[in-house]
C-alpha cells in the first residue's frame, strides 16, 4: 500500500468548512432521501444524497429549463467562459491547439497549481452548443458559468428551484455568491479530482453525469496538493478554495473505496463539503445546474465573511 501523504493545505479546508465523513462510504452509499425530513438529516450527517421525485426534486420544478436546442434560442447569443481540454505539454507557458490531445478529455490540468483552470476562452454559446451537439471529441466545456452574471434568461426559469432549496436553509450556510452555475460538455468529459469547501447541489438537465466519491477520511490517501505555503497564503487571505489531487480517481488507489452515483436527466446529488469528487459527463451532451451554499456553523465551519466572497464562485464541480 502507498505510504499515505498529508497535505496542510486540506488540513486547512477541513478546519474552515468542518469537513467530515467516514471510511465506510461505498459500504455505506449515498442516501435516498424521499422527504425533505430524510434530506435535512443527509445534510446535518454531511452524507451524499441523491435526489429524485419522491417528494425531494419535483419534476414540476424541471419543467422549465431547456434542452440544448431551446437554449440555444433562449440566450445563445450570450458570451460564456469555456474551458480546454488538457494539453499534451506547453511551451514557455504558451498554449495552441498544436499542443492539445486530441484524446484528452479532461477539462483542467493540476499541474498547474493553483490556476487549474486558466486554459480557458470566451465564446458565444450557440457556438458551443453547435459543436457539443455534432463533435464526437468537442474541445470546449462551458464549465462553473454563473446564471444571474452571464445566462440571466435560464436564470429566471431556474429561479423555483434555486427557491426550493430554501427550506434546507436551517441546515445550509448562506449561498455561495455567483452560484447557481451551469455546466454544458459531450464527449465523456471529465473533471480532475478534488474536494470544494462548499456544500454543492447539482442538479442533471439533460444527459448524464458520473460522480466518483471519496469521503474526506481517504485525504492522505489521494495524493493532495498544496503545502504549508498555500496554506498560509490562505489563511492570510481568508480564502478558503478547492483542493485539487495529483491522483487519477478512475485508476486503483489506496485507501476507502470510491462511491460511484450515476445521475441522470431530473436527478440531483447533495455533495458535503470536503468530499472528494472526479465527474465524467455522457458521452451525448450533458447539462447541470449547481447551487452553491457555505457550510452550516453547526458543522464547525468558520470565516463566513471571506468564504463569500466572488473568487467562490468559480467552484469546480
Amino acid at each position: 500500500m502507498a505510504a499515505k501523504r498529508s497535505s496542510a493545505l486540506v488540513r486547512f479546508v477541513y478546519a474552515r468548512c468542518g469537513a467530515k465523513g467516514g471510511e465506510a462510504c461505498a459500504a455505506l452509499g449515498a442516501r435516498r432521501p424521499t422527504n425533505f425530513s430524510e434530506l435535512r438529516a443527509a445534510v446535518q450527517d454531511s452524507w451524499p444524497a441523491i435526489l429524485g421525485s419522491e417528494g425531494v426534486l419535483p419534476s414540476a420544478l424541471l419543467a422549465p429549463l431547456p434542452d440544448l436546442i431551446q437554449l440555444a434560442d433562449l440566450c445563445g447569443h450570450r458570451q460564456v467562459a469555456v474551458r480546454l481540454p488538457k494539453a499534451r505539454l506547453s511551451f514557455l507557458g504558451v498554449r495552441s491547439s498544436f499542443l492539445e490531445d486530441p484524446k484528452e478529455r479532461t477539462f483542467g490540468d493540476v499541474r498547474k497549481g493553483k490556476a487549474p483552470y486558466e486554459d480557458a476562452e470566451l465564446a458565444v454559446l450557440k457556438d458551443v452548443i453547435q459543436e457539443l451537439t455534432t463533435s464526437q471529441a468537442a474541445r470546449r466545456y462551458a464549465a462553473s458559468v454563473p446564471l444571474d452574471r452571464d445566462l440571466p434568461e435560464l436564470a429566471a426559469l431556474a429561479e423555483p428551484l434555486r427557491s426550493h432549496w430554501a427550506k434546507l436553509l436551517e441546515v445550509l450556510g448562506p449561498e455561495v455568491p455567483n452560484t447557481p452555475v451551469m455546466y454544458l460538455g459531450s464527449g465523456e468529459q471529465r473533471t480532475p479530482l478534488h474536494c470544494d469547501p462548499t456544500e454543492n447541489i447539482t442538479i442533471v438537465v439533460q444527459g448524464s453525469k458520473l460522480f466518483r466519491l471519496f469521503p474526506p477520511a481517504a485525504a492522505p490517501y489521494l495524493r493532495p496538493l498544496g503545502g504549508w505555503l498555500p496554506a498560509a497564503a490562505c489563511w492570510l487571505s481568508g480564502v478558503v478554495p478547492a483542493v485539487y489531487s495529483a491522483a487519477d480517481a478512475f485508476q486503483p488507489l489506496p485507501g476507502p473505496k470510491p462511491l460511484d452515483v450515476q445521475l441522470q436527466a431530473g436527478q440531483g446529488l447533495y455533495l458535503p463539503a470536503g468530499w472528494w469528487h472526479a465527474v465524467v459527463g455522457s458521452q451525448e451532451p450533458n447539462m447541470a445546474i449547481v447551487f452553491g451554499y457555505a457550510p452550516h456553523e453547526s458543522k464547525g465551519a468558520r470565516y463566513f465573511q471571506s468564504w463569500l466572497h466572488p473568487f467562490l464562485g468559480k467552484m469546480a464541480s
